[in-house]
């Protein structure tokens, strides 16, 4: 992978952050973010190496290029960003069929939040406990008075092949608020530690003064608002949930080789944009 490739696709990149997060004396994990002129955070990426952690927000920042891009373009309705305009369903990756798989599988994480939230359909709920998670997962469950999981497991046909879609959405509870952080997967087992990173992120974005976009508002809100989060989720009681339709899955050029990205989109659902804050969705 060349670095350079990447930053020319993206105009306004100043620079890339990188630091460890050292438990008990040794790095264990790595986190890297994408840094914009204007400090704008455009990437973030976390993993056990180092190497990896930077691939990863590589590919975010250049995936939220790419959004823009389409959404400023003649392209826009062609990508359905005229329906949904976020980076719902769109994922980049240095794999055609792998990258093409986890468009899907963010197709599929989007459409469960809002089967779970808005159409109040019922999820499996099991315990956290301290005992059963490693190190790496503990120190980012310690930073809520409670963590609570939530698992389905749905089919999805994609190009004519049926696929299990497994999620995984955790709520991290602190005195007064309710956060969020979900990962689904295709044909495999969800990594907790992959749910806990995007739930620790959203606690810490809700601390930000300096961004203003709409999935931070939903964030600020209910990290006052934990009883409305806890309300929604009582209320979701629906039995059996559907399986998901897959309604769109195209590939979209990047103008880096070797980088892929497409983006799907599932039947019957509601994005997280709109301009309903007390929706516990983002």
């Amino acid at each position: 992978m060349k670095i350079e490739q990447f930053l020319k696709r993206i105009p306004d990149f100043k620079e890339i952050q990188e630091s460890p997060l050292v438990l008990e004396g040794r790095d264990v994990a790595f986190q890297t973010s994408v840094i914009l002129k204007n400090g704008y955070c455009q990437g973030t990426g976390f993993a056990q190496d180092a190497k990896l952690a930077r691939q990863i927000a590589l590919s975010e920042a250049l995936e939220r290029q790419i959004v823009f891009d389409l959404a400023q373009s003649s392209q826009k309705a062609e990508f359905l960003l005229d329906e949904y305009p976020s980076t719902c369903g769109f994922a980049v990756g240095y794999d055609a069929e792998s990258t093409k798989h986890r468009a899907v599988a963010e197709a599929v994480e989007r459409w469960v939040r809002s089967k779970w939230i808005d159409d109040r359909y019922f999820l499996l709920e099991f315990p956290l406990k301290s005992q059963e998670i490693n190190s790496l997962e503990g120190w980012f469950a310690k930073h809520f008075t409670e963590v609570r999981c939530f698992v389905s497991s749905n089919q999805i046909v994609v190009e004519g092949v049926p696929h299990s879609a497994n999620s995984l959405i955790v709520v991290g509870l602190t005195r007064n608020g309710a956060f969020v952080g979900s990962k689904t997967v295709l044909d495999g087992k969800v990594p907790l530690v992959s749910a806990l990173v995007e739930l620790y992120r959203h606690l810490r974005l809700s601390e930000e003064d300096n961004q203003t976009y709409r999935e931070l508002e939903v964030i600020k809100h209910f990290a006052n608002n934990k009883s409305l989060a806890l309300e929604q989720i009582l209320r979701a009681t629906r039995r059996p949930m559907p399986e998901p339709q897959l309604r769109f899955l195209k590939e979209v050029p990047t103008g880096v080789e070797g980088v892929f990205c497409y983006r799907a989109l599932c039947e019957n659902f509601r994005g997280w944009h709109g301009n309903d804050v007390r929706r516990f969705v983002y």
